[in-house]
């Protein structure tokens, strides 16, 4: 696979993870090729949207990464059990910047992701 068809294919993930419509799917003919000869290009690829600038894989990281003149956006994701994907760098929630809905901070190794659904994912801050 080129480099536009992976960059377009991720592309478009980003954005049905952005937008809440799952993740979108990309099929290009195999003798499709790439117009643009990349290999001499600088690519400026804000790590989590610029997350010494701004709270890391959010919307307002990414805003920022294109205003500052990003060329691509890195983001990590994770599949939720019930199949969604969500914006985070582990899948593991990292107990020194989440809360409970009680603004507890939960215990360290305990909530994994990829074993909660979305809506129990969304009951931490």
């Amino acid at each position: 696979m080129n480099k536009r068809i992976l960059r377009k294919s991720i592309a478009l993930g980003i954005l049905g993870a952005m937008f809440g419509t799952g993740v979108a799917c990309f099929s290009a003919p195999a003798n499709l090729e790439a117009k643009v000869n990349f290999e001499d290009k600088f690519d400026f690829e804000p790590h989590r949207g610029g997350r010494d600038a701004r709270p890391e894989n959010t919307l307002y990281a990414y805003a920022y990464a294109i205003e500052q003149g990003a060329t691509s956006i890195e983001c990590d994701m994770q599949m939720t059990a019930d199949g969604d994907i969500v914006m985070s760098h582990n899948p593991i929630l990292n107990p020194e910047i989440t809360v409970d809905g009680q603004g507890k901070r939960i215990e360290a190794g305990r909530y994994d992701i990829r074993k909660m659904t979305v809506k129990e994912i969304k009951e931490f801050k």
